[in-house]
C-alpha cells in the first residue's frame, strides 16, 4: 500500500531536507518586513538565549509576529514555495496516499502530482526533514502552507472519506431489509448491500491504518471503532437494523455459525484488499444488546521483515543472533498485548527457516503463514491443549519449536523439557520486563533447576511510534540469561533482584532504549516517556 512515509535513514546535505533556519537571516527578514525595529528584536534574541529557543519561536512567544507570517518568512528563506489550500480541490487519489490520521496528527496533506514527484504541504518546515519518499517510491516534492489551509484541506480530506465511505455505508445500511428478527433477507440486492458495507468497513480500516475492527450493539444503533496506534476511536454509527446482516455477511466469511450468538465463536478468512494479503480474525462475544464482534487485522506473512528493521540494534540485536545460532534453549519474548511479540517470533522463524532445520509451532491462534513451517492450532475441547501440541510435536523431531504462549505449568513444564532435549524453543509470554517474565515463570512453580538450565535470552519488548511518520518501531530490552543470572533463578530470586543483577553486568533496561532511540531521533521524546517505567 502506497499509505506509509520512508523515514530517512541518512543525513542529506541538500539544504531544502536539512531545513536549516540562519537565525541571522530570519532576524534581517522581520525588522525589514516592518514586523519589529532592530532595538525591539534584541529582547527576543535575549529570550532565544536564556531558553535555548529558535529565534522564530522567540519572536512567536514575544508577539512579534504570527505564526503563518513566521511560516511565511521560513518558506522564503528555504527557497520553498507557500501554497494556499483553502478553495483547492484535491483528488482523493492524491489525498489517500497518506491515512488521515497521520495527516491530521504531523500536520501534512498530500495535495498535487507534479513532474518531480507528489506535492505534500506541511506545516512545520522541521517535519520535511523526517520524510524523503512515499513507501511506493514516489518522491516527495515539499511546500509549505499555513494553518487556515492545513486545517480546509484536513476538513476536506474528513469529508471526502465520509462521502467515499461512511455516507455510502449508511446508504447501503438504509437498503438492508430484515425478514424478521430470525434472518437477513434473501434478496440480492439486501445481500449485495451488506457485502459492501463489509468491504468499505475493512477497506476504510486499512486507509486509518487500524489494527482492529470494534463492532458493538447499542440501544438503537451499531457502533464501528477502530483501533489505530494503540488507541480506540469511534469511526461510524450504523443502524441497529444493519447489525444482523453485517455480522451475518462476517460470520459466513469466518466459518461461524450465523445462528449461534449465545457462545463466543472464533474464526477467520483471508482477504486481497488494496494489493496486500490480509488475515483477518474474527471473535465474537454475546453481550447484554446481543453480540459484539472484534476482526483483527494482520499481514498474512512476515516474509521480508528483519530484526534490524523491527528496532533492534546494537548489542541486544547480537546477543539474538547468539543465542539463535545455539539452535537449544529457551528464547522468550515478552511484553504487553499488542507489543509486537507474534511478529518477532515469526520472523525469527523466517531467519531459521532453511531447507536444512525442521520448524514447528504449537499456537492459540495462527496469525502467519510460513513456508516449510508445521503448525499445530490448540484445540483444548477435544484434549488438544498446547502442552499436548507440544508433546505431539516433539514425536516429530523438529529442530525448533515455537510455543505461542505459555499459559500455564503444564505447557511451560513441556517446553523447558522440550528446551533440556537440545531444542530451539521460542516462546511467547505476557509480561512487562524481561525480569518480570522470569519472576512470573517462577510463581506458575516450573522447576527452577530446568529453568536455570534452559534459559537463554529474554527479550521484552514495545512499540512505539516514529518520530514524525506514521510507521511503528520497537523498543526492547535484551536480558542474556549468563551463570549469575542463572544462580538467581535456582534460588528463586524477585524481578527486581534478577534486573539489578543484569544491570550490573551491561543490561540496558527498556527505559534506557527508549531514551537513546529519542536521543537519535527516531521516537519523540513524548513517546519515549510513554515507554519508561
Amino acid at each position: 500500500m502506497a499509505l506509509i512515509f520512508a523515514q530517512l535513514g541518512r543525513i542529506l546535505r541538500d539544504k531544502i531536507f536539512l531545513m536549516y533556519i540562519d537565525d541571522k537571516e530570519l532576524e534581517d527578514l522581520i525588522i525589514r518586513s516592518g514586523f519589529a525595529p532592530k532595538a525591539d528584536f534584541e529582547e527576543v534574541k535575549t529570550l532565544a538565549k536564556e531558553r535555548s529557543l529558535t529565534l522564530g519561536t522567540a519572536a512567536l512567544m514575544k508577539g512579534i509576529i504570527s505564526e503563518d507570517d513566521l511560516r511565511r518568512m521560513e518558506a522564503h528563506i528555504l527557497g520553498l514555495p507557500f501554497v494556499d489550500l483553502q478553495d483547492r480541490r484535491i483528488p482523493f487519489e492524491i489525498l489517500s496516499l497518506i491515512p488521515e490520521p497521520v495527516c491530521r496528527e504531523h500536520n501534512v496533506i498530500a495535495f498535487a502530482r507534479e513532474r518531480e514527484g507528489i506535492a505534500v504541504a506541511f506545516l512545520d518546515p522541521r517535519t520535511i526533514s523526517s520524510f524523503e519518499a512515499l513507501s511506493n517510491g514516489e518522491k516527495i516534492v515539499p511546500r509549505l502552507t499555513d494553518t487556515h489551509s492545513m486545517r480546509a484541506a484536513l476538513i476536506a480530506y474528513q469529508g471526502v472519506l465520509k462521502q467515499k465511505f461512511g455516507d455510502l455505508i449508511q446508504e447501503d445500511a438504509k437498503k438492508l431489509g430484515l425478514s424478521g428478527e430470525g434472518g437477513v433477507s434473501k434478496n440480492l440486492s439486501t445481500k449485495a448491500a451488506a457485502v459492501r458495507i463489509v468491504d468499505s468497513i475493512i477497506k476504510h480500516a486499512l486507509l486509518q491504518e487500524a489494527s482492529d475492527i470494534h463492532l458493538e450493539p447499542g440501544e438503537n444503533m451499531l457502533l464501528v471503532r477502530y483501533r489505530i496506534k494503540g488507541a480506540l476511536r469511534d469511526a461510524m454509527v450504523l443502524p441497529k437494523n444493519a447489525t444482523l446482516a453485517v455480522f451475518s455477511r462476517l460470520k459466513m466469511l469466518a466459518h461461524l455459525e450465523a445462528e449461534n450468538k449465545n457462545r463466543p465463536q472464533d474464526g477467520r478468512f483471508k482477504a486481497e484488499i488494496e494489493d496486500e494479503n490480509l488475515s483477518l480474525r474474527v471473535s465474537t462475544m454475546p453481550v447484554a444488546l446481543g453480540e459484539r464482534m472484534l476482526i483483527r487485522l494482520s499481514r498474512q506473512n512476515t516474509e521480508g521483515f528483519t530484526l534490524e528493521s523491527l528496532g533492534f540494534h546494537g548489542e541486544g540485536l547480537e546477543r539474538i543472533h547468539e543465542a539463535l545460532r545455539k539452535k537449544e534453549g529457551l528464547v522468550l519474548v515478552t511484553g504487553p498485548k499488542g507489543s509486537g511479540k507474534t511478529t518477532t517470533l515469526y520472523t525469527i522463524l523466517d531467519i531459521l527457516n532453511t531447507p536444512t532445520l525442521s520448524l514447528a509451532a504449537a499456537e492459540e491462534k495462527i496469525e502467519y503463514r510460513l513456508a516449510r513451517l508445521s503448525q499445530v492450532l490448540a484445540k483444548p475441547k477435544i484434549g488438544l491443549t498446547l502442552a499436548a501440541a507440544i508433546r505431539a510435536l516433539m514425536r516429530q523431531d523438529p529442530d525448533v519449536i515455537m510455543v505461542g504462549n505459555l499459559p500455564d505449568k503444564e505447557t511451560a513444564s513441556v517446553a523447558l523439557n522440550a528446551a533440556l532435549t537440545g531444542k530451539l524453543v521460542i516462546a511467547s509470554l505476557e509480561a512487562d520486563s524481561a525480569a518480570e517474565a522470569i519472576e512470573r515463570l517462577l510463581k506458575m512453580k516450573v522447576d527452577e533447576s530446568m529453568l536455570a538450565l534452559s534459559l537463554k535470552l529474554v527479550v521484552s519488548q514495545r512499540l512505539a511510534r516514529r518520530a514524525m511518520s506514521p510507521g511503528l518501531v520497537g523498543i526492547a530490552e535484551v536480558m542474556l540469561v549468563g551463570i549469575h543470572l542463572k544462580d538467581l533463578i535456582r534460588e528463586g530470586a524477585p524481578a527486581s533482584k534478577i534486573e539489578e543483577e543484569a544491570v550490573r553486568r551491561g543490561f540496558l533496561v527498556l527505559r534506557e532504549e527508549a531514551r537513546l532511540k529519542a536521543e537519535e531521533g527516531l521516537i519523540s521524546p513524548e513517546e519515549a516517556k510513554t515507554i519508561m517505567r
